[in-house]
Protein backbone atom coordinates (compact mmCIF):
# COMPACT_ATOMS: atom_id res chain seq x y z
CA UNK A 1 0.00 0.00 0.00
CA UNK A 2 0.78 3.82 -0.75
CA UNK A 3 0.82 6.36 1.73
CA UNK A 4 1.06 9.50 0.90
CA UNK A 5 0.76 13.05 2.87
CA UNK A 6 1.50 16.77 2.02
CA UNK A 7 2.03 19.87 4.15
CA UNK A 8 4.78 22.55 4.12
CA UNK A 9 7.89 22.51 5.07
CA UNK A 10 8.00 23.92 8.60
CA UNK A 11 8.99 22.30 11.87
CA UNK A 12 5.45 21.68 13.34
CA UNK A 13 5.40 19.39 10.51
CA UNK A 14 8.39 18.02 10.13
CA UNK A 15 8.05 16.65 13.95
CA UNK A 16 4.89 15.53 12.83
CA UNK A 17 6.45 13.61 10.35
CA UNK A 18 9.17 11.81 12.26
CA UNK A 19 6.66 10.82 14.68
CA UNK A 20 4.16 9.09 11.71
CA UNK A 21 7.63 7.33 10.46
CA UNK A 22 7.71 5.37 13.41
CA UNK A 23 4.43 3.69 13.24
CA UNK A 24 5.31 3.25 9.32
CA UNK A 25 8.75 1.75 10.14
CA UNK A 26 7.65 -0.27 13.14
CA UNK A 27 5.19 -2.19 10.01
CA UNK A 28 7.75 -2.39 7.21
CA UNK A 29 6.39 0.41 5.18
CA UNK A 30 9.28 0.73 2.50
CA UNK A 31 10.42 3.83 1.72
CA UNK A 32 9.48 3.45 -1.78
CA UNK A 33 5.43 2.84 -0.83
CA UNK A 34 5.94 6.41 1.65
CA UNK A 35 5.17 9.89 -0.40
CA UNK A 36 6.01 13.34 1.49
CA UNK A 37 4.92 16.21 -0.91
CA UNK A 38 6.54 18.98 0.88
CA UNK A 39 5.54 23.01 -0.07
CA UNK A 40 8.97 25.24 -0.41
CA UNK A 41 8.34 28.78 0.14
CA UNK A 42 9.37 30.38 -3.22
CA UNK A 43 13.22 30.74 -3.33
CA UNK A 44 14.13 28.76 -0.34
CA UNK A 45 15.88 25.62 -0.91
CA UNK A 46 14.60 22.23 1.50
CA UNK A 47 15.50 22.54 5.03
CA UNK A 48 18.20 20.30 6.05
CA UNK A 49 15.37 18.88 8.56
CA UNK A 50 13.17 17.29 5.79
CA UNK A 51 16.16 16.40 3.58
CA UNK A 52 16.89 14.66 6.26
CA UNK A 53 13.90 12.06 5.86
CA UNK A 54 15.06 11.07 2.55
CA UNK A 55 16.26 8.27 3.37
CA UNK A 56 13.19 6.88 4.84
CA UNK A 57 10.44 8.48 2.79
CA UNK A 58 10.29 9.14 -0.98
CA UNK A 59 9.80 13.14 -0.85
CA UNK A 60 9.18 15.64 -3.24
CA UNK A 61 9.53 19.28 -3.30
CA UNK A 62 7.08 22.44 -5.15
CA UNK A 63 7.37 25.63 -4.18
CA UNK A 64 4.45 27.72 -3.38
CA UNK A 65 2.73 30.09 -6.26
CA UNK A 66 4.12 33.69 -6.61
CA UNK A 67 0.95 35.26 -4.83
CA UNK A 68 1.40 33.45 -2.02
CA UNK A 69 -1.78 31.79 0.26
CA UNK A 70 -4.51 33.33 1.81
CA UNK A 71 -5.58 29.84 3.20
CA UNK A 72 -2.52 28.18 3.96
CA UNK A 73 -4.48 24.45 4.40
CA UNK A 74 -5.61 24.70 0.72
CA UNK A 75 -1.93 23.99 -0.04
CA UNK A 76 -2.72 20.29 0.21
CA UNK A 77 -4.45 20.03 -2.43
CA UNK A 78 -2.25 22.25 -4.49
CA UNK A 79 0.67 19.47 -3.66
CA UNK A 80 -1.53 16.66 -4.72
CA UNK A 81 -1.93 18.50 -8.09
CA UNK A 82 1.45 19.54 -8.59
CA UNK A 83 2.61 15.69 -7.76
CA UNK A 84 -0.25 14.32 -10.08
CA UNK A 85 0.63 17.07 -12.79
CA UNK A 86 4.06 15.74 -12.68
CA UNK A 87 2.95 11.66 -12.74
CA UNK A 88 -0.51 11.86 -14.42
CA UNK A 89 -0.22 7.93 -14.30
CA UNK A 90 -1.04 8.59 -10.40
CA UNK A 91 -4.73 8.24 -11.85
CA UNK A 92 -4.50 4.87 -12.18
CA UNK A 93 -2.77 4.02 -8.79
CA UNK A 94 -3.97 3.74 -5.27
CA UNK A 95 -3.29 5.89 -2.28
CA UNK A 96 -3.83 5.82 1.19
CA UNK A 97 -4.18 9.80 1.62
CA UNK A 98 -2.83 10.64 4.97
CA UNK A 99 -2.44 13.47 7.08
CA UNK A 100 1.67 14.36 9.09
CA UNK A 101 -0.04 14.35 12.26
CA UNK A 102 -1.19 11.04 12.38
CA UNK A 103 -0.33 7.69 13.44
CA UNK A 104 -0.95 3.98 11.58
CA UNK A 105 -1.81 1.15 13.55
CA UNK A 106 -1.78 -1.45 11.20
CA UNK A 107 -2.47 -1.19 7.07
CA UNK A 108 -5.70 -1.24 6.36
CA UNK A 109 -7.26 -4.16 4.48
CA UNK A 110 -9.08 -2.73 1.27
CA UNK A 111 -9.29 -3.34 -2.25
CA UNK A 112 -7.99 -2.19 -4.99
CA UNK A 113 -11.18 -1.54 -6.53
CA UNK A 114 -12.99 1.84 -8.66
CA UNK A 115 -14.41 2.78 -5.14
CA UNK A 116 -13.07 5.41 -2.57
CA UNK A 117 -12.85 4.32 0.73
CA UNK A 118 -12.84 6.95 3.74
CA UNK A 119 -12.88 7.36 7.40
CA UNK A 120 -16.08 8.52 8.92
CA UNK A 121 -15.87 11.86 9.90
CA UNK A 122 -19.27 13.53 11.31
CA UNK A 123 -17.96 14.58 14.56
CA UNK A 124 -15.71 16.78 12.45
CA UNK A 125 -17.34 17.55 9.25
CA UNK A 126 -20.78 18.65 7.78
CA UNK A 127 -23.01 18.25 5.33
CA UNK A 128 -25.97 20.13 4.33
CA UNK A 129 -24.59 23.17 5.62
CA UNK A 130 -22.32 25.39 3.43
CA UNK A 131 -22.56 23.67 -0.20
CA UNK A 132 -24.92 26.20 -0.77
CA UNK A 133 -21.80 28.81 -0.43
CA UNK A 134 -19.84 27.98 -3.74
CA UNK A 135 -23.40 26.38 -5.82
CA UNK A 136 -22.92 22.69 -4.92
CA UNK A 137 -26.30 20.89 -4.20
CA UNK A 138 -26.68 19.61 -0.44
CA UNK A 139 -24.58 16.86 0.61
CA UNK A 140 -26.89 13.58 1.21
CA UNK A 141 -25.05 10.97 2.56
CA UNK A 142 -23.30 10.77 6.05
CA UNK A 143 -19.74 12.73 6.35
CA UNK A 144 -16.60 11.39 5.29
CA UNK A 145 -12.91 12.48 5.17
CA UNK A 146 -9.82 12.80 6.64
CA UNK A 147 -8.16 9.19 5.46
CA UNK A 148 -8.80 7.81 2.27
CA UNK A 149 -8.08 4.91 -0.12
CA UNK A 150 -8.74 5.29 -3.82
CA UNK A 151 -7.88 5.91 -7.57
CA UNK A 152 -8.83 7.94 -10.19
CA UNK A 153 -7.84 11.71 -9.67
CA UNK A 154 -6.35 13.87 -12.22
CA UNK A 155 -4.73 17.09 -11.55
CA UNK A 156 -7.47 18.95 -12.31
CA UNK A 157 -9.65 17.42 -9.71
CA UNK A 158 -7.00 18.74 -7.14
CA UNK A 159 -6.98 21.85 -8.38
CA UNK A 160 -10.47 22.42 -8.30
CA UNK A 161 -10.68 21.70 -4.67
CA UNK A 162 -7.72 23.64 -4.14
CA UNK A 163 -9.81 26.85 -6.01
CA UNK A 164 -12.63 25.72 -4.34
CA UNK A 165 -11.34 25.61 -0.47
CA UNK A 166 -9.86 29.02 -1.12
CA UNK A 167 -13.37 30.42 -2.29
CA UNK A 168 -15.09 28.38 0.36
CA UNK A 169 -12.59 29.96 3.29
CA UNK A 170 -12.83 33.48 1.86
CA UNK A 171 -16.61 33.38 1.79
CA UNK A 172 -17.17 31.69 5.36
CA UNK A 173 -14.90 34.53 6.55
CA UNK A 174 -16.30 37.33 4.83
CA UNK A 175 -19.85 36.43 6.47
CA UNK A 176 -18.85 35.20 9.17
CA UNK A 177 -19.97 32.17 9.56
CA UNK A 178 -19.41 29.10 12.43
CA UNK A 179 -17.59 26.20 12.22
CA UNK A 180 -14.11 25.53 11.61
CA UNK A 181 -12.77 26.89 8.38
CA UNK A 182 -9.61 25.12 8.79
CA UNK A 183 -10.82 21.74 7.14
CA UNK A 184 -12.53 24.12 4.43
CA UNK A 185 -10.34 22.27 2.04
CA UNK A 186 -11.61 18.55 2.99
CA UNK A 187 -15.23 19.85 2.58
CA UNK A 188 -14.01 20.77 -0.81
CA UNK A 189 -12.48 17.00 -1.06
CA UNK A 190 -15.60 15.31 0.17
CA UNK A 191 -18.24 17.34 -2.47
CA UNK A 192 -15.72 16.80 -5.03
CA UNK A 193 -15.07 13.33 -4.35
CA UNK A 194 -19.05 12.98 -3.66
CA UNK A 195 -19.68 14.24 -7.32
CA UNK A 196 -17.17 12.38 -9.39
CA UNK A 197 -16.27 8.86 -7.16
CA UNK A 198 -18.55 6.11 -5.68
CA UNK A 199 -18.06 6.88 -1.49
CA UNK A 200 -17.72 4.35 0.34
CA UNK A 201 -17.04 4.63 4.72
CA UNK A 202 -15.19 1.75 5.84
CA UNK A 203 -14.39 0.43 9.11
CA UNK A 204 -11.08 -0.22 7.82
CA UNK A 205 -10.19 3.69 8.09
CA UNK A 206 -11.25 3.62 11.62
CA UNK A 207 -9.21 6.12 13.87
CA UNK A 208 -8.76 6.86 17.08
CA UNK A 209 -8.60 10.95 17.34
CA UNK A 210 -7.21 11.62 20.44
CA UNK A 211 -9.90 11.32 23.21
CA UNK A 212 -10.91 8.86 25.47
CA UNK A 213 -9.77 5.28 25.11
CA UNK A 214 -8.75 3.16 22.02
CA UNK A 215 -11.52 2.12 19.54
CA UNK A 216 -11.72 -1.31 19.22
CA UNK A 217 -10.22 -2.01 15.33
CA UNK A 218 -9.00 1.37 14.90
CA UNK A 219 -6.11 0.88 12.24
CA UNK A 220 -5.40 4.89 12.45
CA UNK A 221 -4.57 7.77 15.15
CA UNK A 222 -5.21 11.17 14.21
CA UNK A 223 -4.40 14.18 16.55
CA UNK A 224 -7.36 16.04 16.50
CA UNK A 225 -7.64 17.14 20.03
CA UNK A 226 -5.99 19.62 22.11
CA UNK A 227 -7.24 18.44 25.37
CA UNK A 228 -4.04 16.64 26.36
CA UNK A 229 -1.43 17.26 23.74
CA UNK A 230 -1.44 21.34 22.01
CA UNK A 231 0.31 20.83 18.54
CA UNK A 232 0.74 24.40 18.08
CA UNK A 233 2.50 24.74 21.33
CA UNK A 234 5.51 23.29 19.16
CA UNK A 235 5.22 25.33 16.28
CA UNK A 236 8.93 26.31 16.23
CA UNK A 237 10.30 23.17 18.32
CA UNK A 238 9.86 19.51 18.98
CA UNK A 239 7.83 18.08 21.58
CA UNK A 240 10.59 15.01 21.78
CA UNK A 241 11.58 16.02 25.77
CA UNK A 242 7.35 15.89 26.13
CA UNK A 243 7.24 14.79 30.01
CA UNK A 244 3.07 14.67 30.07
CA UNK A 245 1.93 11.56 31.67
CA UNK A 246 -1.17 9.91 30.62
CA UNK A 247 -3.13 6.92 31.70
CA UNK A 248 -2.18 3.53 29.06
CA UNK A 249 -5.68 2.81 28.78
CA UNK A 250 -6.36 6.33 26.87
CA UNK A 251 -5.54 6.43 22.77
CA UNK A 252 -3.29 10.08 23.57
CA UNK A 253 -0.93 7.81 25.08
CA UNK A 254 0.21 6.11 21.98
CA UNK A 255 1.27 9.62 20.21
CA UNK A 256 2.82 10.30 23.21
CA UNK A 257 4.85 7.34 23.20
CA UNK A 258 5.64 8.09 19.78
CA UNK A 259 6.99 11.21 20.14
CA UNK A 260 8.79 10.61 22.63
CA UNK A 261 10.44 7.10 20.24
CA UNK A 262 10.73 9.79 17.01
CA UNK A 263 12.88 11.73 19.42
CA UNK A 264 15.08 8.83 20.20
CA UNK A 265 15.46 7.38 16.52
CA UNK A 266 16.03 10.73 15.01
CA UNK A 267 18.36 11.76 17.45
CA UNK A 268 20.39 9.02 17.17
CA UNK A 269 20.17 9.41 13.63
CA UNK A 270 21.22 13.18 13.55
CA UNK A 271 24.58 12.23 15.35
CA UNK A 272 25.85 9.80 13.48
Amino acid sequence: MKFICAQPDKPLFIWQLKTLLVSLIKLGVNKEDIYFLTLLEEGVPASLEIKSLEKYASIFYYPERSEGRIYPASSKPYLFARFWEQFPENKERHFLFIESDMLVYQIPNLPEDENWYWSEAGKYLDTGKFEYLLGCPDSISKAFGFHCFGKGADADFWYQVEKESIDLYIKMIALNLPGNKWICEMRTWMWNAGRKFNNVISPELLFNDGTGPRKHGATLYHQLSSKVFRKRDYTYTEPFDIEIRVDPKFCVYDYLQAIRTAGSIFKINSES
